[in-house]
């Protein structure tokens, strides 16, 4: 609970989902593709485990939403896959 995992998409002949679902996927490479990655500079695996782990527990699907920001992820997109195709989560 509280982990979003996202996996390759199923079919679907739904074409709000699908648009929704490559706008995300660009959205998120776009935001993540040049953030550093601190976990690197952890003193051990173990550590950088761990902290991965609770980060991954604290999670919420909102909090990507919002890390993505307006200007990569439109409100709408980020609603409908909130509402809709995440159930509410």
């Amino acid at each position: 609970a509280g982990t979003l995992e996202v996996r390759r998409f199923h079919g679907t002949v739904d074409a709000p989902l699908l648009i929704c679902w490559a706008h995300f996927c660009v959205a998120f490479v776009d935001t993540f593709a040049t953030k550093p990655w601190p976990l690197f500079d952890r003193p051990s695996a173990d550590d950088a485990l761990a902290e991965l782990l609770a980060a991954q527990e604290a999670a919420t699907a909102a909090e990507l939403m919002a890390l993505m920001g307006a200007e990569r992820i439109s409100p709408a997109t980020a609603e409908y896959l909130m509402n809709d195709a995440l159930g509410g989560w």
